[in-house]
């Protein structure tokens, strides 16, 4: 999010292009290390337990509510990355709009992470070192996505003059 938010001083440093084949690169790896992640908790846990895959399944589904909450982030993320794996044969509203579930992604993980992390949960250094970085990511993103443009509007003072239909499915502002 920090890379393809808009962010100015970023941005500057390395330039919009970069970062946006550098969000669209990290995205991918990112779900791949999230779902090697996710194979090896199941293989693991299973073996450990003795167990089937499928009831290392049901018992992580039926004993841990916050396990339940990264499986739910887990499949979201799936969409999302299955549908900007086919962006080209996707329309864009449509890639744009099943992007925005990353925004729900992200708190479903958190909640996951903050009580089942075995690092996040050993160590309150390390636990205050993470929701730091989440604080800056957000407070990043909301300034430079939101409030600047919000102060840009209320300054200039932008107004509609007028709408004109250019052609059926064409409008010009």
């Amino acid at each position: 999010l920090l890379f393809i938010g808009r962010v100015k001083w970023i941005e500057a440093l390395y330039g919009f292009d970069k970062l946006a084949a550098s969000h669209r690169f990290d995205g991918f790896l990112i779900y791949f290390l999230v779902l090697a992640h996710v194979t090896m908790i199941f293989f693991g846990y299973a073996y450990h337990n003795q167990v089937s895959l499928k009831e290392q399944f049901l018992k992580l589904l039926y004993n841990d509510e916050d396990v339940n909450f990264a499986m739910i982030g887990f499949v979201i993320l799936t969409l999302v990355v299955f549908v900007s794996s086919k962006r080209k044969k996707v329309r864009y509203e449509t890639w744009y709009n099943i992007h925005l579930l990353v925004y729900l992604v992200i708190p479903l993980v958190w909640l996951h992470q903050l009580e089942v992390g075995f690092d996040l949960g050993q160590s309150n250094d390390f636990a205050a070192y993470w929701l730091g970085l989440y604080v800056f990511v957000l407070a990043n993103y909301v300034l430079y996505r939101f409030l600047k443009p919000a102060m840009l509007v209320l300054r200039h003072r932008f107004v509609v003059d007028k709408v004109e239909q250019e052609s059926d499915e064409v409008w010009s502002i």
